[in-house]
């Protein structure tokens, strides 16, 4: 399958050269070479295989070309954030991350994540206020209890001694 993506990829200006136009915002890159949603269940499919296996680097340009064909589709995001972050690539890991919220369900995952990764980087007012959204995000989800706990834990964590005090 890796061969046949990188093969693919390295034909991807000549399949692109009936495009005469700019296209609209609003048209991705799998719109545009005619791909469907069944094209890329196959690839999502090994990707998540090797995630599941602990096996991130081998999973990364399988998640990546699927965020790249349709980066509106928040799971293909989310696992190329995945992938990114595993392999401790936070910056990058945390912009996908952020292409993930879409104002769903799992936002609070997705602002988690972010947290993590900007903890990673030291950038510890920030990833305060990330965990903080993760709680809020998921305070109406009974099945996020213990990502509510997680975030607030890690938030108060990341707090100033003298605020932690006044809690």
């Amino acid at each position: 399958m890796m061969a046949a993506i990188a093969t693919e990829l390295k034909e991807l200006a000549e399949a692109l050269e009936p495009v005469k136009e700019v296209p609209p915002e609003s048209v991705s890159l799998g719109q545009l070479r005619g791909l469907t949603a069944a094209d890329y269940l196959t690839v999502y499919d090994a990707a998540e295989e090797l995630c599941d296996q602990g096996r991130f680097q081998e999973a990364m340009p399988l998640a990546l070309y699927l965020a790249g064909h349709e980066p509106r589709y928040t799971p293909f995001t989310f696992l190329a954030g995945s992938c990114l972050q595993r392999l401790g690539k936070y910056a990058a890991a945390a912009e996908l991350y952020a292409l993930s919220l879409d104002d769903g369900p799992n936002d609070g995952i997705a602002m988690f994540r972010i947290g993590e990764c900007l903890e990673a980087t030291q950038l510890r007012k920030e990833a305060g206020q990330a965990f903080e959204a993760a709680l809020d995000n998921s305070r109406g989800n009974p099945n996020l209890w213990q990502l509510q706990d997680w975030a607030m834990n890690r938030a108060l964590a990341l707090k100033p001694a003298q605020e932690n005090q006044h809690v």
